[in-house]
């Protein structure tokens, strides 16, 4: 009977589809110059505790590599708010040893133990990752290295580590350079505590890289991995490699496993691909959240060209060096209703407009209708004889193309001195859109503008 359920299950998911809605990416960026992650920004794990979001990554800065930090939300979609001013695992100075560390990925036991998981190089040999492993009693930290480390050698990047009766299991991509740098095969370790000993599976992949011609025959990134009492379940970046790696495209696909030991891809992969997001040329470190019917894939993103605005020449001119996190909400039914914060400004002066430089057009394609929620405050010297502020909703087939011909442009009455909050709504027929706010008044401010965006599909 076990079987005949799994068999049923297995069926039930090749015969389901996934709707992509791509979300706010990117939804975490580099710090300010002078930051500890002012550099390079990719996806180490999501982890869901109390109700809140823990939002874990590595970056490079201040001249240093990659180290770990997190930003937290209350809600999927953020937004993320990094946590201090410093990572939760840096490097270990004492020794001079540590190159980098990186591929963080946490897992929770009992009601106040958390379990760090992550890749480290070390100077002295360039070739290999170790895996090492921190404690603490809070997801913020502060971690506590392992007195142990490294708890393996030679097992490449962390990609998560879930628990399946009283074993854990680590998928890590290994070895990292099958076709490509940084792209390989998903393989696998086991072990009775997260302490180990483990066992490696270093000869016997879980994924095998595919052969020449399919979608994701460049290899895998390090991919997130949860067991869900049945099946172990897989979303990963599948690569097309470029000669220059950061130029490689990566969409993202889905496999799923009874045993943890071999894995089936999803008969429809891909199930997000990267020409849906705006300059999007990859998507790569999976990580997830199953809120069911929604499934959150965090991930790695790359551009296929710079896109930020006057007044960011130092981040465009690092292309295709960029590297941001963002989000994908994969839907298992066809209806759908999804919200997120889409533009947030303390003051908009007179006369002036904004559009959030830090943020993508939004992807809407799969959308039929929309509706805005604006939350304001007007300047106590406002007249109520005209509108304060005016929204521009943007829309076009192409991030290129915004335009509010055949769009909308919504009113929002004057209430001066008084928070305020209105809704409008609309259809929606293109791929792209962008939000703007306009200050009519030549002279008096709108304070503490935040528009929540809810796709309808």
């Amino acid at each position: 009977m076990e079987n005949l359920n799994l068999a049923a299950r297995m069926n039930a998911i090749e015969n389901s589809s996934f709707t992509q809605i791509p979300g706010p990416s990117p939804i975490l960026m580099p710090g300010k110059p002078g930051a500890w992650d002012d550099g390079m920004c990719e996806m180490c794990d999501i982890l869901k505790d109390d109700g809140k979001y823990y939002l874990y990554y590595h970056a490079t800065g201040q001249g240093q590599s990659y180290r770990i930090g997190v930003a937290v939300a209350n809600s999927p979609l953020g937004p993320f708010v990094k946590h201090g001013n410093a990572p939760i695992l840096d490097l270990t100075f004492g020794d001079g040893n540590d190159r980098y560390i990186a591929c963080g990925s946490v897992l929770k036991e009992g009601t106040n133990k958390y379990y760090l998981f992550y890749s480290l190089q070390q100077k002295n040999d360039e070739l290999n990752y170790y895996i090492g492993l921190a404690t603490a009693d809070n997801p913020l930290g502060p971690f506590k290295k392992f007195e142990g480390n490294p708890i393996m050698k030679n097992f490449g990047y962390v990609g998560g580590v879930t628990k399946r009766g009283g074993k854990y299991y680590m998928f890590n991509e290994y070895p990292t350079r099958v076709q490509a740098v940084d792209y390989g095969h998903i393989s696998y370790a086991v072990a009775d505590t997260p302490e180990g000993p483990w066992t490696p599976c270093k000869d016997e992949p879980v994924m095998p890289v595919e052969d020449f011609g399919t979608w994701d025959d460049a290899g895998y990134s390090e991919s997130n991995v949860k067991f869900d009492g049945t099946l172990f379940h897989m979303f990963y970046g599948g690569a097309k490699t470029h000669q220059n790696r950061l130029l490689s495209q990566e969409s993202m696909g889905y496999a799923y496993s009874v045993d943890g030991k071999h894995f089936y891809k999803y008969g429809r992969n891909p199930v997000a691909h990267r020409e849906n997001i705006a300059y999007g040329a990859a998507m790569a470190e999976c990580c997830f959240i199953a809120e069911y019917p929604y499934i959150y894939v965090y991930h790695t993103l790359r551009y296929t060209r710079p896109w930020l605005p006057e007044g960011f020449e130092t981040e465009n001119a690092k292309f295709p060096q960029m590297e941001h996190l963002g989000v994908q909400v994969l839907s298992l039914t066809e209806h759908f209703n999804i919200s997120y914060p889409a533009l947030s400004l303390a003051e908009l002066g007179g006369g002036e407009k904004y559009h959030d430089p830090a943020k993508l057009p939004f992807s809407v394609m799969n959308a039929r209708s929309y509706s805005l929620s604006i939350s304001y405050r007007c300047d106590e010297k406002m007249s109520a004889d005209m509108p304060s502020l005016i929204v521009h909703v943007k829309t076009g087939p192409t991030p290129d193309t915004l335009s509010t011909k055949g769009s909308y442009i919504y009113s929002v009455p004057t209430y001066a001195g008084k928070e305020n909050r209105v809704n409008f709504g609309g259809v929606l027929c293109d791929r792209f859109m962008q939000i703007e706010v306009e200050n009519l008044d030549p002279e008096n401010p709108v304070y503490d503008i935040d528009i929540t965006l809810t796709l309808v599909g």
